[in-house]
């Protein structure tokens, strides 16, 4: 499966975090990070390894093991025990995207501070994306997102400002 994470650095609640929140989120398998923004990092990580899942289960972070391909560099990307992932790190957001190590997707950010019905309309660039391809969104037995046609699954994610999408490329084929 697939999962995507996005966070909205400059929202007031996303200041940094210091090692002991980090005891929160940790697991103890995680590799050590050495970057300003690890907590961040990590959660976004966690956050995505968990949506692969597509569970409804309730999250708990220490539960997610992140280790990094290359100790120490986040520009080599991270993995658990089935998925791989990696992160797009910009001046005020940070994208984590997990799957399987096989799996294209195709991903797509979009930023926007004025649009009071946010969610609808990362939903409706989403279906317009689709519809280009004559495919369509639908949902799971379990009310995930889904390309209708495919049942290829879609992972969805947004905070304040951003929102971000992604599904499997083979689904345009």
């Amino acid at each position: 499966m697939i999962g995507i994470d996005v966070i909205d650095l400059e929202d007031e609640l996303m200041a940094e975090r210091d090692q002991r929140a980090s005891l929160l989120i940790k697991h103890p398998n995680d590799s050590k990070l050495d970057h300003p923004l690890a907590f961040w990092l990590l959660w976004t990580a966690k956050e995505a390894l968990f949506k692969c899942q597509r569970t409804d289960t309730r999250y708990r972070p220490t539960d997610i093991p992140i280790i990094l391909n290359t100790t120490g560099l986040i520009e080599n990307g991270f993995r658990s025990e089935r998925e791989v992932g990696y992160w797009e790190v910009f001046g005020d957001h940070i994208i984590a995207v997990a799957h399987p190590a096989n799996l294209q997707l195709h991903v797509a950010c979009i930023k926007d501070s004025t649009c009071p019905e946010w969610s609808k309309k990362v939903r409706d660039h989403l279906g317009d994306l689709l519809a280009k391809q004559s495919l369509s969104v639908g949902a799971s037995k379990q009310g995930l997102p889904i390309v209708k046609e495919s049942k290829a699954p879609i992972t969805l994610s947004h905070h304040r400002r951003f929102a971000a999408f992604a599904y499997p490329i083979e689904t345009l084929n």
